[in-house]
């Protein structure tokens, strides 16, 4: 039975716990742009295997989560639903050590609640994060639709990234085929994620602080590589660790070295827990 976190606004956000006893850390899973809680089921289980407890969950206008699908009126309203689910997972885990795993936009989600709440935190893992040199990610060119966000900011267009998540072909297949993998989004949702949100984290890098590990694929189709080398290179934090991963595309967790690579960012949390 799916359950349900009501955030403060009214919206339903659907959430899974993958607890076990005694663990390390809890990993706050936030998914990336078009996808939800269920592409997650195997680093969870890996996590698990490895001492960490995950909670994941579905972010409005996404999966299963209340609130019209593919749209969203501001970028700020995701921060501060990380927020408050951060806080829940606080208050239900004593002095557990809490991290974030963002992937792509769930990468730009967490780097600006990095920004607006430090110290909640004990550190933050990122994947192929969505911080600026987006390319395929809306086909707009960022001056048009910041210009197109007003007039026509409900309107839809396709979900242009699917051939270029992973360079596994089963996994683009799957992805093509999961009915809550979302096929059209507003040119309002990405003006906010790819335009807005990505301006507020450069805007006021200097005071990002959090311990950090960012991976990314070296041949990430989506999200340049540049935009984790960027991020590392500007941000005020004394622990950051960048790793590229020559030859993978957007998902390092749905390519077929997966395992390499969720190995580097469980050794990363075992040096810090």
């Amino acid at each position: 039975m799916d359950k349900y976190f009501v955030t403060k606004d009214g919206v339903n956000l659907r959430y899974k716990e993958n607890y076990i006893e005694n663990p390390k850390a809890v990993i706050v899973i936030v998914h990336g742009f078009a996808e939800h809680i269920g592409r997650y089921d195997y680093i969870t289980k890996i996590l698990n295997e490895k001492k960490y407890s995950v909670f994941r969950y579905d972010a409005r206008g996404h999966g299963l989560s209340s609130s019209k699908l593919g749209h969203m009126k501001s970028y700020k309203d995701m921060i501060d639903d990380l927020f408050e689910i951060v806080e829940y997972v606080k208050e239900r885990n004593n002095e557990t050590k809490i991290f974030t795993l963002g992937h792509s936009m769930g990468g730009n989600i967490t780097a600006n609640f990095g920004i607006k709440f430090p110290n909640i935190l004990n550190g933050q893992l990122f994947s192929g994060a969505a911080l600026g040199y987006i390319n395929a990610a809306s086909g707009l060119k960022k001056p048009l639709m910041r210009m197109l966000s007003r007039p026509f900011k409900r309107f839809y267009i396709p979900n242009l990234v699917d051939d270029y998540i992973s360079s596994d072909e089963r996994v683009v297949k799957e992805y093509k085929n999961d009915p809550l993998v979302l096929k059209k989004a507003t040119i309002g949702f990405l003006n906010q994620f790819t335009v807005k949100a990505t301006e507020n984290i450069f805007k006021n890098i200097n005071k990002y602080s959090y311990p950090c590990f960012l991976g990314h694929g070296g041949d990430d189709k989506i999200v340049s590589k540049e935009a984790s080398k960027r991020f590392y290179n500007d941000i005020s934090s004394e622990d950051k660790s960048l790793k590229i991963y020559t030859g993978l595309y957007h998902e390092i967790f749905n390519e077929k070295k997966k395992d390499t690579v969720i190995k580097n960012y469980i050794q990363w949390l075992d040096e810090r827990c």
